[in-house]
């Protein structure tokens, strides 16, 4: 399987004025280099700096059954990277004044347990909620229900994980919940209200919802190590949880979305600002994920002087993440699996020994 990724190397180069027999740049070596140490079938990818196309590019197949090359409008489930989207939804219903991030969520929402009574919004953007988690594994597709009223009913009958805002746990739940409350003050389906607020206004007609049992036009299938050996992979997320996965894009319509994105052309600089700090605990100090690594609102926030950046990744195929001091953008999706954030960073670091061509 190697040598078959390997020989399927660079299949296109676009955004670039040299074809596919070019030799190989610091990203094109970065990325063969992976798939051939990750079995990656296909990697896709866009790279920008200062709102201008650095590099674009495909490599390998989309489809190893019918041998179809990948393209840069070739189709990839992001999973968990859609949180950003879900924040950016409901921070344009603040902006519409429909609530602020500081209001009870049970008053908000009402039905939800008392215990509830003090998570806000920000306490769900940020993970730091103590809400027991609606997935039996984390970053995974099992739940404890079938339905969008069992997963309520059986997490309301749980008891905190912690104090509201004391701590930070990622957690499947406060994104149901977030999209709940899109569709109680968006006034309409939660897909709906991103398609008319997000996707239409960008003319992102390739993204769309969908798990593994949907027909999304121009998907990628997708693939994992089992067993020895590459195997199909199937993802599946519920309607009711399409807040916290579940939406499908191309690297194009990605990097659109969030070149406008970090470029204001969404949200004003001071709002986007504001959701990029580290999360505040109760005691003060910044939610901490590591050394230098935080969160903020539905996004990764890296605080590293010199390294600042925020973006978000998601089930081991998709990431993007936005370098602030560099002002350098870099989407990437495969339909293998691999750690996508250390890829992306190994394709960052190429791009700022690059100029633009």
């Amino acid at each position: 399987m190697t040598n078959v990724l390997l020989a399927a190397g660079l299949l296109s180069i676009s955004f670039a004025s040299r074809g596919p027999e070019h030799a190989p740049d610091a990203i094109d070596t970065v990325v063969t280099t992976a798939m051939a140490e990750d079995e990656l079938p296909s990697v896709t990818l866009v790279v920008g700096r200062g709102g201008t196309i650095l590099k674009q590019a495909a490599y390998g197949q989309a489809s190893l059954e019918l041998g179809v090359a990948a393209t840069t409008k070739t189709v990839y489930p992001i999973a968990s990277a859609t949180k950003t989207f879900t924040a950016l939804a409901v921070q344009l219903l603040v902006r519409d004044g429909k609530f602020t991030l500081e209001d009870s969520i049970t008053e908000l929402l009402p039905d939800l347990p008392e215990a509830w009574l003090e998570v806000t919004p920000r306490h769900l953007l940020s993970h730091t909620s103590g809400l027991p988690d609606v997935a039996v594994q984390a970053g995974r597709e099992a739940l404890v229900a079938s339905t969008r009223d069992e997963a309520l009913r059986n997490v309301g009958a749980r008891p905190l994980d912690f104090a509201v805002g004391t701590g930070w746990r990622y957690n499947q739940t406060n994104y149901l919940l977030l999209l709940i409350l899109v569709e109680r003050f968006g006034q309409r389906p939660f897909e709906e209200f991103v398609r008319e607020r997000i996707l239409i206004p960008l003319a992102l007609d390739a993204t769309r919802f969908g798990d593994a049992d949907d027909v999304v036009p121009s998907r990628a299938s997708m693939y994992e190590r089992r067993d020895g050996a590459l195997r199909p992979r199937q993802s599946r997320f519920p309607v009711f949880m399409r807040g916290a996965a579940g939406l499908n894009t191309n690297v194009e319509e990605w990097y659109l979305w969030a070149d406008a994105w970090a470029h204001c052309r969404i949200l004003p600089r001071a709002e986007l600002e504001a959701g990029w700090q580290p999360v505040e605990l109760a005691s003060g100090a910044p939610a901490s994920l590591g050394p230098g690594v935080s969160y903020g609102l539905g996004v990764m926030v890296e605080t590293t002087p010199g390294r600042r950046s925020v973006g978000h990744s998601g089930g081991g195929n998709a990431a993007f993440r936005y370098f602030l001091d560099d002002d350098l953008l870099v989407v990437l999706a495969t339909n293998g699996t691999t750690q996508e954030d250390a890829l992306l960073e190994r394709i960052a670091a190429a791009a700022r020994t690059m100029t633009a061509r």
